[in-house]
């Protein structure tokens, strides 16, 4: 049985592999940004690019994964749990996978953007997703295609790959397409809801998570 369902699970994650997308869901030609819980949606707003709108009515296809019971290891084979939240307000987590060319059209903004953030309590994690063999183990030549990706994007933050035991938690279950991005707090809690697709600009990615932390800021004060 244990045998089947990992068999399913593999099955069900090349489903996942073949859904890289390339801009957020959107019946409406403009964008629309996922509203977060900040408490009052004009502020929000106003925080968005031009051309964005904040819709309240969102039921974000995606589902906001919580990460508190995070259990993972990072590209050199340490081990990782929610602690690596511990010390940020938010952290966003940008899962990617090495064929994704939206993936990979990000991740320059996404390091730009970790070294701007880092003193603002703000940190950015990576989760490549399509590390794992069909038996469940994880590829060495997909490990080192991910690096070399990781390096020529100047993406140089944190990078975890996705295991079997990290795609059967909350984020495998949940997770239908590259790339897809999700914030949470300090215990690895979700804020909000998590984004699919492609952030087309870094302005709009400094939208994202200035809201997201206004959100974690709000509900601090409460």
């Amino acid at each position: 049985m244990k045998q089947m369902k990992r068999i399913l699970a593999l099955a069900l994650f090349a489903v996942v592999l073949a859904g890289c997308t390339g801009q957020p869901s959107s019946s409406s030609s403009s964008v629309t940004v996922q509203s977060v819980p900040s408490g009052d949606s004009s502020s929000e707003a106003e925080a968005q690019p031009e051309g964005y709108q904040v819709d309240p009515d969102y039921d974000g296809q995606d589902i906001p994964v919580d990460f508190s019971n995070l259990s993972a290891k990072d590209m050199e084979g340490n081990a990782l749990d929610a602690s690596i939240f511990s010390d940020y307000q938010l952290t966003v987590i940008n899962v990617w996978a090495t064929y994704c060319s939206p993936c990979l059209k990000e991740m320059p903004d996404l390091g730009e953007l970790s070294e701007e953030y880092a003193d603002q309590g703000v940190q950015i994690i990576g989760i490549v997703g399509d590390v794992i063999n069909s038996d469940g183990t994880i590829s060495d030549s997909q490990m080192e295609k991910a690096a070399q990706i990781i390096e020529q994007t100047g993406a140089n933050y944190l990078h975890i790959p996705m295991d079997l035991e990290l795609y059967l938690s909350d984020l495998g279950v949940n997770l239908y397409a590259f790339p897809t991005t999700y914030f949470v707090d300090s215990e690895g809690k979700p804020v909000g809801n998590g984004i699919v697709g492609m952030i087309p600009s870094k302005e709009a990615w400094q939208a994202y998570i200035d809201a997201h932390l206004d959100a974690v800021e709000q509900a601090a004060k409460a």
